[in-house]
């Protein structure tokens, strides 16, 4: 008993000790979107450099794989809830996208919480739809609305070169 009770004295401690500040913003949600996130990280400068500039706002996104069938995308990026002093954002990669795609596409989603992060008068869906509608383009069909920049697409682009320099061993 005492071998367990020690570690998570540790545990709380240490977790007490933590500042907000250290509090990772990006966030996974399960395994196989904490590997997506940790090659990213590793491989490309341009989703690392966003995963760091997105820990200096007020934003909390967490990034998840699902079924396409809880998603019509492949991809997306969703405004949960503006809670306190935070903006919670939830990024969806769909399960069937695989590999170095999927690192690209969580790039590009990240790149959407930046674009949101800038816009510190977003604090609902509603208010991303304004915002894609001055920075970049809205669709509506059955009910389902998606929004996407230039931006966002330049930077999937970015991401996914620097996973082939990456593989190539540049």
């Amino acid at each position: 008993m005492g071998y367990v009770v020690a570690p998570l004295i540790l545990v709380l401690v240490f977790s007490c000790a933590v500042s907000a500040d250290t509090v990772p913003r990006v966030r996974a949600f399960d395994a196989r979107s904490a590997f997506i996130l940790g090659r990213g990280a590793q491989a490309s400068p341009t989703l690392s450099a966003l995963v760091h500039a997105l820990q200096e706002t007020d934003l909390i996104v967490h990034v998840e794989v699902c079924h396409e069938g809880a998603n019509p995308a492949p991809g997306t990026t969703r405004f949960v809830t503006k809670a306190g002093a935070y903006r919670y954002l939830r990024i969806s990669i769909a399960q069937s996208v695989t590999g170095d795609a999927a690192v690209a596409l969580l790039g590009h989603e990240l790149y959407h919480a930046w674009e949101i992060a800038q816009a510190r008068w977003v604090v609902d869906a509603a208010g991303v739809e304004r915002l894609y509608e001055s920075i970049g383009h809205v669709h509506k069909r059955g009910g389902v609305t998606w929004a996407d920049s230039a931006a966002a697409r330049s930077a999937g682009r970015q991401v996914q070169a620097e996973l082939r320099g990456f593989a190539a061993g540049d």
